[in-house]
């Protein structure tokens, strides 16, 4: 019977309960943004994105990941209204949580489901980048994911639906 009541946290390491605890600060930010007049983005909540690439700050390259093209599905993110997000890798669905904080430009994002079966090696290096992401930059027609000390970023442009 203990342990049916067991603490779910109790075995988790600390530092995953300090990065759930940064994202739970954050949830309650909600993302606003005015990079000039006509660019204007109200909110991220119901948006959904296709990865155009990933970039590498310095030599200004854009990479696209294999699959990325061929495949309609792979490689998108969507927002969902209550500061979760479902995306797609090169062969799994993926859900987290997401926060956003607007004066300090951080964005944090945290998978908590699924899987890496049959994962290609591109896969899993948009799947490990959504988990390192700690910065954005947001226009209409742009949402640049930053990570990597801002060294690379995921660029997204937005799907129409």
């Amino acid at each position: 019977m203990d342990k049916i009541f067991k603490n779910p946290l109790a075995n988790m390491p600390k530092v995953t309960i300090a990065t759930l605890c940064m994202v739970c600060m954050l949830l309650s930010g909600a993302c606003q943004s005015n990079m000039n007049g006509n660019d204007e983005v109200t909110s991220l909540n119901g948006t959904m994105w296709k990865l155009a690439g990933i970039v590498d700050t310095k030599a200004g390259k854009l990479k696209v990941l294999e699959g990325q093209e061929e495949c309609e599905k792979c490689f998108t993110l969507m927002f969902e209204t209550d500061n979760t997000f479902l995306t797609y890798t090169s062969a799994n669905e993926l859900d987290g949580i997401y926060g956003i904080d607007n004066e300090t430009q951080s964005f944090f994002m945290f998978i908590r489901g699924g899987t890496k079966v049959m994962e290609h090696p591109d896969g899993l290096l948009f799947r490990n980048s959504i988990n390192a992401v700690r910065s954005f930059f947001l226009q209409k027609n742009e949402l640049r994911l930053y990570y990597n000390d801002n060294k690379n970023y995921l660029n997204f442009k937005p799907l129409v639906h």
